[in-house]
């Protein structure tokens, strides 16, 4: 044997051993007993998508977040905080994107539901923007395994690019939610987060399918007071292998001397069973939720909580997703933002929700607009606070104090009013002719001073501070209040007629922009109200002393412009009001054309009244 032959042979042994090593070092991460447990202690185990929704109580998490996520449509505003609206935009295509077809295979459902799954499951999820120029034609989900993310070493100025299908591409080029994000393309999934615990559910439900294939039987030791001959020792494994492997042979007979030791417990000694459901509430407890949400046996509490706790960040995250990749810059800074619609999921909080609302409102720490503008709802106008009278109104801009049911304003500058010209009769007295039957009525309108009647019942003596005015009084018959003619209600609910006052005034003003000076008595905003419930159109009055200007519109609008509005502001009339057609509360929000009218003239404020005579003020700002 020469010197190569040494060396040769020293060779060959090192790799023996080394062999024998790895064989030893494989046997003891693999043990021959096929305890799954145990290999999952000793061994370790990687947990991936495809075993981790196999998990029942993980796979329903994952859904009821997706799925109540996905479910929820996207909405499109313009917000304007100095005016505290927020207007939703209905026509534009990224809005059909997000909530109908995406342009792609998936629906927009489909999309976004896989798209939250990939966040919650890796960390991150990501839709590409398609655009041709600067239109958003479509948008297209990538799976997570499909993208790869690279990210520079600044901790400060950070940059990345996305690599998808082979190509490179720049981040605002997808719509990415995160995760738990510390660069903002990149997460941290729950399959991270909690490997140990989803591992062991795994095992857990493995072990289960053991038990169930060989029987339940317990593994343990044969123990033999006497040495067993080598043919004996292999017919009892061979038999003890069967009956483990198979249900062909569920018995082995052993020899005199040989006893049977468990080494582990049953399932039932483990309390399998409890384990089980406290993997799964834990595991429902990673995602914000309990074990009763996803089983669908919560209260409403429990629901609600669940909603804050796991849909509302999941919400919020897909919301700044939305408005930083998908809205230009200039959009941006016109208030543009996109939202989630979670009034029917937040549907059972909405009492506990109001009833806030309704404490803020009772002790004037909100308004009404301000209310609708937390609710994503168009403002009313109404910025007054109620100061405990429930008819007394307080303007905080201005600090005048409002009585609209006396018609008394008091101004914070000393200089108070009586809005006759703006808001119209309040209480009406009937007066008697011959024989004690009623010829007619008069209003003490919104004046601070008492009234008087003349005996021949056809005038009203009403004293305006130092001042005796006599007013020819309104003729309305008794019959009429009966009958309900002139009723602006019944007028548009039952096609009841105009009185006969309310239809001469009618007939003077056939056409769109018709004009008439009538005296002051002889009409009030009650009345043009009338006509609006009659005609469909709009009618708007001016009063100037003792005159009324009546002006008829169409259904959309009055002919006055601010040139003329000045104009008759510098003769010297006074806006009383005009009306809008329809019932809906928000006919009566003044437009931004009739605040630009009002600054024309020296008053604070005027009313608009609907068609059934409601009617609401508004003021200038």
């Amino acid at each position: 044997m020469g010197l190569l032959d040494f060396f040769r042979r020293g060779k060959e042994e090192r790799a023996e051993q080394a062999e024998t090593s790895a064989a030893e070092q494989g046997a003891s991460v693999e043990p021959e007993c096929g305890d799954v447990l145990l290999r999952a202690l000793i061994g370790g185990n990687q947990m991936d998508e495809k075993k981790a929704m196999s998990i029942a109580a993980f796979a329903a998490c994952v859904d009821f977040v997706a799925d109540t996520t996905a479910r929820l449509p996207v909405k499109l505003y313009r917000d304007c905080q100095v005016h505290q609206t927020a207007e939703e935009i209905t026509g534009d295509r990224r809005v059909s994107l997000l909530n109908d077809d995406g342009g792609d295979l998936l629906t927009a459902y489909d999309a976004r539901k896989a798209q939250v799954r990939d966040m919650l499951l890796y960390g991150s999820g990501h839709m590409y923007i398609q655009k041709y120029n600067t239109q958003v034609v479509s948008l297209r989900y990538v799976k997570k395994q499909s993208v790869s993310v690279t990210v520079n070493a600044d901790p400060i100025f950070k940059e990345a690019m996305i690599n998808a299908g082979g190509r490179q591409y720049y981040p605002w080029e997808f719509v990415t939610i995160t995760r738990g994000s510390r660069n903002g393309v990149t997460g941290v999934g729950l399959l991270e987060q909690i490997p140990d615990l989803l591992v062991t559910a795994y095992d857990e439900m493995i072990y289960e399918r053991t038990v169930a294939k060989t029987g339940g039987s317990k593994k343990g030791f044969l123990q033999a007071e006497r040495k067993l001959s080598k043919p004996a020792i292999d017919e009892l494994k061979s038999g003890w292998r069967e009956m483990y492997a198979s249900n062909e042979n569920n018995m082995v007979v052993l020899n005199d001397g040989v006893k049977f030791a468990p080494s582990g417990n049953s399932s039932v000694e483990m309390q399998l069973n409890e384990h089980k459901l406290t993997n799964a509430e834990l595991i429902a407890q990673a995602f914000g939720l309990s074990s009763a949400v996803v089983a669908g046996k919560a209260s409403t509490d429990e629901y609600m909580s669940a909603v804050r706790t796991a849909i509302i960040p999941v919400v919020e995250a897909y919301q700044a997703a939305l408005n930083r990749s998908l809205l230009t810059e200039a959009e941006k800074a016109e208030g543009l933002y996109f939202a989630l619609d979670t009034s029917e999921l937040l549907k059972g909080d909405m009492p506990s929700r109001f009833n806030a609302y309704s404490v803020a409102l009772q002790n004037n720490i909100m308004s009404i607009d301000e209310v609708r503008y937390r609710e994503n709802l168009p403002p009313l106008g109404f910025n007054y606070m109620k100061l405990g009278l429930a008819d007394v109104l307080y303007d905080p801009k201005s600090g005048d104090i409002i009585t609209p049911n006396m018609g008394v304003k008091i101004r914070a500058d000393g200089n108070n009013d009586v809005m006759q010209d703006i808001i119209e009769e309040r209480a009406r007295h009937w007066t008697k002719g011959a024989h004690g039957y009623f010829t007619g009525s008069w209003s003490d309108g919104m004046s601070g001073g008492g009234a008087g009647v003349d005996k021949s019942g056809r005038s009203v003596i009403i004293n305006i501070g130092s001042d005796m005015v006599t007013i020819s009084s309104i003729d309305k018959p008794i019959e009429q209040q009966h009958t309900g003619k002139g009723n602006p209600n019944a007028i548009l609910v039952f096609d009841v007629p105009l009185n006969n006052r309310q239809q001469e005034l009618l007939d003077t003003l056939p056409e769109f922009d018709s004009r008439v000076s009538v005296p002051r008595d002889s009409v009030n905003m009650a009345d043009l109200s009338a006509l609006t419930a009659k005609t469909g159109d709009e009618f708007a009055m001016f009063t100037k002393s003792n005159e009324r200007l009546i002006i008829r519109g169409n259904y959309c609008k009055v002919n006055i412009n601010v040139e003329e509005a000045r104009r008759l502001a510098d003769q010297g009339y006074r806006w009383s009001g005009h009306t809008h057609p329809g019932v809906d509360i928000n006919v009566m929000v003044p437009s931004a054309g009739d605040k630009e009218i009002l600054k024309c003239f020296s008053q604070d404020i005027s009313v608009i009244y609907d068609s059934k005579g409601n009617f609401r003020t508004f003021e200038k700002e």
